[in-house]
């Protein structure tokens, strides 16, 4: 496993240069990551992934709490790149299933997201992933389903 806080600029890259192989040009480092101030903080390549999120009043709902479908953003901006590593190929998400635990307030500062691979078929990839605050208290668990799109899918002009 390496650490990722020196070493993002080579994972984008490396990525950005295996789509570009299969004729695919990436918009990396990706506008979401800029948006939501995504750190990757660690990589097991195509096994695990870690991010963390700091607290930002812009994602909160009317209680001054981050709003789910925003940690559900995180959770997605870690589980992509896994697809993508574990795959070598462009994915969709399928679904994307979250359940919530406990709210992301400010005193949390930040939060850790943990994206691990689960299985990788011909078509498939499933992760799982975990919210947890800085004092490690679990917010949210999820599982995401991803297609591996093939050469058809991807050459598609819709």
């Amino acid at each position: 496993m390496m650490n990722i806080e020196n070493n993002a600029h080579n994972i984008i890259q490396e990525l950005k240069i295996q789509m570009s192989a299969l004729g695919i040009d990436l918009d990396l480092p990706h506008q979401s990551m800029k948006t939501l101030q995504t750190i990757y903080t660690a990589v097991d390549y195509g096994k695990m992934i870690t991010a963390t999120f700091k607290f930002n009043p812009t994602f909160c709902n009317p209680f001054r709490r981050i709003q789910g479908g925003f940690i559900c953003a995180f959770i997605d901006d870690v589980c992509g790149p896994l697809t993508f590593m574990a795959a070598k190929r462009p994915c969709a998400t399928l679904d994307l299933n979250t359940t919530f635990l406990r709210p992301f307030n400010a005193q949390d500062e930040y939060v850790n997201v943990k994206a691990e691979l689960i299985s990788k078929s011909k078509s498939l990839v499933v992760i799982k992933a975990q919210v947890s605050s800085k004092e490690d208290k679990l917010i949210a668990i999820a599982t995401s389903v991803s297609m591996i799109l093939n050469d058809e899918q991807l050459n598609r002009k819709e």
